[in-house]
């Protein structure tokens, strides 16, 4: 099987419009960091995750970066405390 292409990802998703596939791509996924191919796979697990809520997928990730976030801020804080 060849692998999905970000045309493949951008398909699945035909339910949203280009802004908000960009959206997608640039929360839900390590873009630009990863390859087409992998960014695509993720996008299209993501779409079956959250059964094509493409709001419900960019929630979730800004809740996990934000999570992230505040742990990296504690831990930067309390190493210039001591």
């Amino acid at each position: 099987m060849t692998q999905p292409t970000l045309k493949d990802a951008r398909e699945v998703w035909s339910n949203i419009d280009d802004e908000t596939f960009d959206k997608l791509i640039w929360t839900c996924t390590p873009y630009p960091c990863a390859s087409q191919e992998r960014e695509a796979e993720m996008l299209i697990e993501l779409h079956k995750r959250y059964n094509g809520s493409a709001g419900a997928a960019i929630a979730e990730s800004m809740a996990e970066f934000d999570e992230a976030w505040k742990e990296h801020q504690e831990r930067t804080k309390n190493q210039e405390s001591t």
